[in-house]
């Protein structure tokens, strides 16, 4: 999906991952102030499947003491034990009657499963892994879960009832939960326990409109809180509480939303927005700090990741189509998938392993250009990608260049730093003062000293962020309005974290000579990088953005880490041969999704292995005006 998106007059360009590096013609600048080229671990890809079994699981429980996942298998009337650390199976219990769902314990000794072609929960010690017990009930059991005063609340079959029976003898110990004594309409689904197990969730599955109940069970007597007034969607397929407690994803098949899966608060359901996953969610995970959202769907392959907080999709694991059942092990590192419908492309369970880093990806960006005023100041774009914050220290630098004989620097830049709905979260204009504020809650002078990144110019601007996946806008300014050329950077401070730096544009004022829009970018890794760099002018110009002064006819050149010309452009739709590019690339920028909107727009698809890269964007015969430098990670 592209977007250009207005901000206090500006535009930049949030999408894919991209980096913007700045440097003087002379090319070896940007080198000079970015410092040396770090080596990427090679680690494998976000969800390479780590393991795969022949089981189809339906529900899987972690141990809340040990590293062992327990998955119910309906099919083989068992449970699997899976070491966690060797993903090694540890164990296999017959356990009953087409188990579906299982609850520990809260000191992990006993299992409780749900037995749902059978009228029993089957008790199992975890230490010996036997069955020890079994209780009786009036129906067949679909979810249990572990309450307070060694209780337990089991769901039964549909039409049915939520019982209270004690974990050690069966017995009931209160009335169950149904419409006639809870108000609670009871028709399969699910259930969710919060963390201090006094408040129990039910999601009714096969019913349209879904309904979702929070339920009082901190006494012997239940009662109903709260319920969702309209309905959450249709035919519920999976309820998902945050480790935490404090937010609740209710699963529907038809979709809340056009499909989505909204994301609600437990203390009042009021929906804090919603995963974009397309039809029909099946089910959905989040990780151990509730920062990930992983999601199935039913008419798609593979599973969704999305930021749990922002909402924005980190990417898409590859594999069949859906899986009825995930969860993440209490690392992070695994998630377990359980493909049990007969009618798909697998029939088993996988484990795919979430925690790696890409094997090669864009680094520490900047771009140099001229700074003016009003609309045309300094306006760079960065994208945050991952499941861990990423740390950075972004800069503003303009007197610093005079060292390396640019002329007509910013004497005293400004930064301001803005997150994707344009709110100001951070800013500086002297890295020895930090300004606190928005995200900045203590002095930043140490942290900056020590980053290796300190400006070498008191009078340059600097920000440390942690800042979760999402996109962000930093803006250069000069003091009192002067002008003149500067540099905007952002450099990764944890490099090796499960998070990167992405999709990078710079927009700015392109003039002649020294002052030419010079943006830079690294390759990092074991792997070449497939990325395409675009020079956007003209469309800058057209509705809906309206940006006076637009760069009518830019050029584009990409130059190497000892500044030879490896490739240039001056219209897309014309691909000049010669350095790495070998042959005509028109119709790979049409099927990349990122073809400029203008035919005197240019664009230059490349394959490149590690080291340092420099993109120049100039305007035909000399000609000035307002335009965006870009790279988009292909891979």
């Amino acid at each position: 999906m592209r977007s250009l998106r207005h901000y206090n007059g500006g535009l930049i360009k949030t999408q894919k991952v991209m980096r913007c590096f700045p440097t003087r013609l002379a090319l070896g600048l940007i080198w000079s102030l970015s410092g040396s080229l770090v080596a990427h671990n090679a680690h494998g890809f976000l969800g390479d499947v780590a393991a795969e079994y022949r089981f189809p699981a339906s529900s899987f429980v972690m141990s809340p003491t040990q590293p062992l996942m327990y998955a119910t298998i309906p099919s083989q009337n068992s449970v699997v034990i899976i070491n966690t650390n060797t993903l090694a199976v540890e164990d296999t219990v017959f356990v009953g009657s087409h188990p579906v769902n299982l609850a520990f314990s809260p000191n992990g000794l006993k299992a409780y499963i749900a037995n749902s072609t059978s009228n029993f929960v089957v008790v199992l010690d975890t230490q010996t892994r036997t069955v020890v017990n079994s209780f009786l009930l009036p129906e067949h059991p679909h979810d249990v879960v572990f309450g307070t005063q060694n209780r337990l609340w089991v769901l039964g079959e549909s039409y049915g009832h939520i019982f209270q029976i004690d974990a050690t003898t069966g017995s009931s110990t209160g009335p169950s939960i149904s419409l006639y004594s809870g108000g609670v309409f009871i028709y399969s689904g699910s259930l969710e326990i919060s963390p201090d197990r006094n408040t129990l969730y039910y999601g009714d599955y096969g019913l349209s409109p879904g309904t979702m109940y929070k339920i009082n069970v901190s006494g012997s007597r239940p009662f109903l809180v709260r319920q969702t007034l309209f309905g959450a969607g249709s035919n519920g397929e999976d309820l998902t509480l945050s480790h935490n407690g404090s937010f609740i994803c209710y699963t529907t098949g038809s979709g809340q939303n056009l499909y989505h899966i909204a994301k609600f608060r437990t203390s009042n359901f009021a929906s804090l927005g919603s995963f974009n996953t397309g039809p029909y969610p099946q089910a959905l995970a989040f990780s151990p700090d509730d920062s990930t959202v992983y999601a199935s769907v039913a008419t798609a392959s593979g599973i969704k990741v999305f930021n749990a907080n922002t909402f924005l999709s980190l990417g898409t694991i590859s594999g069949p189509n859906e899986a009825v059942k995930l969860a993440v092990d209490s690392t992070g590192r695994y998630l377990f998938a359980g493909y049990t419908e007969t009618f798909g492309d697998f029939r088993g369970t996988r484990v795919y392993d979430v925690s790696p880093l890409a094997e090669s990806q864009l680094a520490n960006i900047s771009t140099r250009a001229f700074v003016q005023t009003g609309d045309n100041v300094m306006i760079g774009g960065f994208v945050v990608q991952g499941i861990q914050p990423k740390r950075v220290i972004i800069r503003a630098i303009g007197p610093e260049l005079t060292r390396f004989g640019v002329p007509n620097v910013l004497a005293d830049p400004t930064l301001e730093l803005h997150d994707s709905t344009g709110a100001l979260i951070a800013s500086n204009d002297s890295w020895l003062h930090t300004i606190i504020g928005g995200i900045i809650t203590s002095d930043q002078v140490r942290d900056i000293r020590t980053s290796g990144h300190a400006p070498r110019d008191p009078r340059e601007s600097a920000i440390i962020a942690e800042l979760p996946a999402g996109n962000y806008t930093a803006i250069v300014r000069g003091v009192n309005d002067t002008v003149g050329v500067a540099l905007v950077e952002a450099y990764d401070l944890v490099p090796d974290s499960n998070s990167i730096l992405g999709n990078i544009s710079t927009r700015s004022f392109v003039q002649t000579d020294d002052n030419v829009m010079i943006g830079g970018f690294i390759v990092q890794g074991t792997q070449p990088k497939r990325v395409i760099l675009r020079a956007i002018g003209p469309e800058l110009g057209a509705p809906p953005y309206n940006i006076p002064n637009v760069l009518a006819n830019p050029t584009l050149e990409l130059h190497d880490g000892i500044g030879a010309l490896i490739a240039s452009n001056d219209n897309w739709r014309h691909t000049v041969i010669g350095g790495i590019i070998t042959s005509d690339q028109v119709r790979d920028i049409l099927r990349s999704g990122y073809a400029p909107g203008d035919l005197r727009e240019s664009a230059i698809i490349a394959e490149l292995p590690a080291g340092n890269y420099t993109a120049i964007v100039r305007g035909v015969n000399n000609t000035t005006g307002v335009a965006l430098v870009e790279v988009y990670d292909l891979d």
